[in-house]
């Protein structure tokens, strides 16, 4: 008999029990563990996806055929809240549209109906944290404490860790390469609040005085509330509530729920060095890193993994063949574009420029709303490059 050991019940965790339950794997126990006793009940996310069918153009085949069969299984396990045509980029005193199909979908009853479509084939340990590992001959024996204090010890032929960024799993191999490598994620909050003034469609904010680093985003659900939330680089941000609580007074918004946080993993994919180990979701940084989007990556993390058989080796090899390089030149775009999140002043001085240069307006909106969407193409780095180097040389004294 092979244990399965799933660490961690969101998106990914879940998935990955209804895909195994689904295809009825023989001779295999499943056991699942997440430190809440309702998984569903921590939502740190928009809740916005995009229609799936639009990216087909837009993301390399073997990437959409991914994103395709995971958004099947998040439409046949949640409901639509909210759709829309189109999204609203702020970018100082610019106003972008882009015009797409994305849907406002509810996260935490795709996890709840993932969970009870499994309950009879696995056991579910909810209310129990790993938080330590050791790496044996031939199995990978894991610790658990409940919120009361009891203790347990899973002895498990493979570990699927889904438990969010950072994992209790990451070799202390992999948390040198994450520190060598300067390996970005954002923290984010965000809750339900009451809007005061109307928002008919999605807006993504994008400016360093009020979210240094990354971005904040308003999704109307209905004529009166939204999911409300912010992403920032830590390395720029001392108190987090602060500059959330700054965030909702700028927008006139009042907060209806308490306030969650997470991390965002947004630079790129991190694999297992660890053998029958496999890292999903966020734990394997499954987030596209030019616009935050995690939920149909996690989906396919799962896919992936299930498809390996949960054989680290295999995983491994067949997440670079299909998001590595996709990956990859978002990250490196990205990177071009973070100075701009933090430095004011340059920020200032890119807003200053593309209005006083109207030709650049459609350039920018072009690879702008590309990004958002995670498409990328040789193009975006020679315009990205070219108003980079346009604004940093400058003549005229930084605002």
């Amino acid at each position: 008999m092979r244990t399965v050991f799933v660490a961690g019940l969101g998106v990914a965790g879940s998935s990955l029990l209804y895909l195994i339950r689904s295809v009825n794997l023989e001779n295999t126990q499943v056991v699942a563990c997440d430190p809440r006793f309702y998984p569903w009940s921590h939502i740190v996310c928009g809740e916005l996806v995009p229609e799936v069918s639009y990216l087909r153009s837009k993301v390399p085949n073997l990437v959409y055929e991914y994103l395709a069969r995971s958004h099947k299984v998040l439409m046949e396990n949640t409901r639509v809240v909210r759709s829309f045509n189109s999204m609203t980029i702020i970018i100082g005193d610019l106003r972008l549209k882009i015009n797409f199909k994305f849907y406002m979908i509810d996260k935490s009853l795709l996890i709840r109906k993932l969970i009870e479509k499994s309950e009879d084939f696995c056991e579910l340990m909810l209310g129990y944290s790993a938080y330590r590992y050791e790496v044996h001959k031939n199995h990978v024996r894991v610790y658990l404490r409940s919120r009361e204090g009891h203790s347990k010890v899973i002895d498990a032929d493979v570990v699927a860790a889904s438990d969010s960024f950072p994992s209790v799993f990451y070799s202390p191999e992999i948390l040198y390469i994450l520190s060598e490598h300067g390996y970005k994620y954002l923290i984010c909050v965000s809750c339900v609040a009451e809007m005061n003034q109307y928002f008919e469609e999605p807006l993504i904010i994008i400016d360093p005085e009020i979210c240094p680093g990354g971005y904040g985003w308003i999704f109307p659900k209905s004529a009166s509330t939204a999911n409300v939330g912010i992403g920032v680089l830590i390395d720029y941000v001392i108190n987090i509530e602060k500059v959330f609580e700054k965030f909702l007074k700028k927008f006139n918004l009042k907060k209806l729920s308490r306030p969650l946080s997470k991390t965002l993993p947004v630079d790129g994919i991190i694999l297992s060095r660890v053998s029958n180990i496999v890292y999903l979701g966020d734990a394997g940084g499954f987030v596209v890193p030019t616009n935050g989007a995690g939920i149909n990556p996690a989906i396919a993390s799962s896919l992936i993994a299930l498809e390996a058989q949960l054989n680290t080796e295999l995983f491994n090899y067949k997440v670079r063949k299909i998001f590595g390089e996709y990956f990859s030149k978002l990250v490196k775009i990205r990177r071009i574009i973070d100075k701009y999140l933090t430095d004011i002043e340059l920020f200032k001085n890119l807003v200053r420029e593309i209005n006083r240069n109207r030709i650049l307006i459609p350039f920018f909106k072009k690879v702008l709303s590309d990004l958002m969407l995670g498409h990328v193409v040789p193009i975006h780095r020679v315009v990205i490059s070219c108003i980079d180097s346009l604004v940093t040389s400058l003549k005229f004294p930084r605002l």
